[in-house]
Order: C-alpha cells, then sequence, then structure tokens
C-alpha cells in the first residue's frame, strides 16, 4: 500500500510539473519572445489549442517509466540526469509524433523546447519536494 501511494504522488507530481513547465513555456513562447525580438504572431493558437494534444503528456511519462524514474530510487544528481535525458527524448519523439500527424503547421516547435528547459528545473524541484514529504509521512521508507 506505501508503494502504490508512493508511486502516486510521484506520478501525480511529474504530471503537475509538465503541465506548469507547459503553462511557462506558453506564456514564454507567446507574451516574452515576441517582445525580446519584436515579433508578432497574429496567427498563434490560442493555448486550448494545446491542450487537444494532452496525449503528448503520455510521451513524458512512458519515457519517465522508461528511465525507471517511477520504480528505482536514485540520489538526486543521478534522477537529474535521468530526467533530462527523459525529457530531451520526449521532445524528440514529440516532434516526431506531431511531423508524422502532419500537425507541424500549427504547432509551435519552441513550446515543446522550452518545456524541455524548464522541466529540467521544474521536474527535479517537485519530484525533490514530493519525496521529503513521503518520507516524512513515512511512505516512502525502504
Amino acid at each position: 500500500m506505501k508503494k502504490t501511494i508512493s508511486f502516486l504522488a510521484i506520478l501525480l507530481a511529474d504530471i503537475f510539473s509538465l503541465i506548469l513547465s507547459f503553462r511557462i513555456s506558453y506564456f514564454l513562447r507567446v507574451n516574452i519572445i515576441p517582445a525580446i525580438f519584436s515579433v508578432e504572431n497574429p496567427w498563434f493558437f490560442p493555448e486550448e489549442h494545446f491542450y487537444k494534444m494532452y496525449y503528448l503528456l503520455f510521451v513524458f511519462i512512458f519515457i519517465f517509466s522508461y528511465e525507471k524514474l517511477y520504480t528505482r530510487r536514485y540520489e538526486f544528481v543521478e534522477e537529474f540526469i535521468y530526467i533530462t535525458r527523459g525529457l530531451f527524448i520526449s521532445v524528440i519523439l514529440i516532434a516526431v509524433i506531431i511531423y508524422l500527424s502532419r500537425t507541424y503547421e500549427i504547432f509551435a516547435r519552441t513550446i515543446p523546447i522550452l518545456m524541455m528547459l524548464t522541466g529540467m528545473i521544474i521536474v527535479p524541484m517537485v519530484r525533490y519536494t514530493v519525496k521529503r514529504i513521503l518520507i516524512v509521512s513515512g511512505f516512502y521508507v525502504k
């Protein structure tokens, strides 16, 4: 029972942190980058368009499970390396999926890249915090 609760807590933390990373990436792409480079994108799609592609979130979760981030315990630095590698592989797979589904005309390529970069900060921090809470509560013990 403790393993199940720990697994679900870490999985939900990853989903939350990936969604937060997406929101930050979208904000950067829509508001900050055009202001820095003095460009406007009147054709840019609203945020709801990207939520229709929610299945891309499962790519990140699948790669994280492939990296054994849900079944093994790693030190923080080693976990950071696996998370970074998982984010990088996921962005490549998402680019391939977008290309094969022929939605590349309507999908901003900077958002997955920014999501990877912001995810490299957010995902390890959220996972570390959740693991500390689970350790204190007694659910994440060996």
